[in-house]
């Protein structure tokens, strides 16, 4: 198995809803919750890697061996500058979806739920997700003080727990920590994510995420200091660990 990181590309954009879609449930699938299964990635992975918003960054982790070819299998993304990001997507982005064929009929509908109108009825979840389209909630100011960027973080689960999901931080950071932003260049990162996630949240604070001051509990900060300081601490004793082993495997084979 091949894994390598790059840049993402707007050719991505399909392949991050699906990513969205398997795990926009707390972590998990999402897939049997939708009847509009784009609906998750149209709102939080594709404004990322769409070059009318400025601001915006990101990584795809890509396996080169997949049965389907090269295939996008997590990505992070983000904007540096929170605060223009959400006022490019308020101009250029939301209207777009709002007037789009697709989301039209539920936009306007102006109710909870739409008995008639669309060929397809949403699910609880999908109107869930509409509502957020109609006006999507800017990032309090306890966030933007913490740090004007922010970031989202996702891999389907066959490639979770095994050090990838680090390595896209340690891209967003090295990314990031040269970038200029409010009234300097950056020094953290913060993230919102859903309160069900605790598998989400442990791995979080296991690599040095903490909560941001004043904001909701949903919220956690990266310190880019800490971070390369943590990072370059678990790189070590990842390389002891695998020299430990082959060396204890040399010693069971008598070499």
């Amino acid at each position: 198995m091949t894994i390598t990181i790059r840049p993402v590309t707007p050719a991505d954009r399909p392949q991050l809803r699906h990513i969205c879609l398997l795990t926009c449930d707390a972590g998990q699938s999402g897939e049997d919750k939708h009847n509009y299964p784009d609906l998750p990635g149209h709102i939080y992975a594709e404004p990322y890697a769409t070059p009318e918003l400025g601001h915006t960054w990101g990584f795809v982790l890509v396996d080169d061996e997949r049965e389907s070819g090269k295939e996008v299998v997590g990505y992070v993304i983000g904007a540096s500058d929170t605060r223009k990001w959400e006022a490019d997507a308020a101009e250029k982005w939301w209207p777009t979806l709002q007037a789009s064929e697709t989301y039209k009929p539920l936009v306007s509908s102006g109710a909870d739920s739409v008995a008639d109108g669309p060929l397809i009825q949403p699910t609880e979840d999908d109107l869930k997700y509409i509502k957020t389209l109609k006006a999507f909630p800017p990032a309090d100011e306890a966030q933007i003080k913490y740090s004007p960027a922010h970031m989202h973080i996702d891999l389907i689960p066959d490639y979770q727990s095994q050090g990838y999901g680090q390595d896209l931080v340690n891209a967003a950071v090295t990314h990031l920590k040269d970038v200029s932003a409010g009234q300097g260049k950056l020094n953290s990162v913060w993230l919102g994510m859903d309160p069900r996630n605790t598998k989400a949240r442990g791995f979080y604070l296991k690599i040095g995420y903490k909560p941001v001051d004043q904001a909701a509990e949903t919220v956690l900060g990266l310190n880019f200091k800490e971070w390369f300081e943590l990072y370059d601490a678990g790189r070590q004793a990842k390389k002891y660990e695998e020299i430990r082993r082959a060396a204890a495997e040399r010693r069971k084979g008598g070499t």
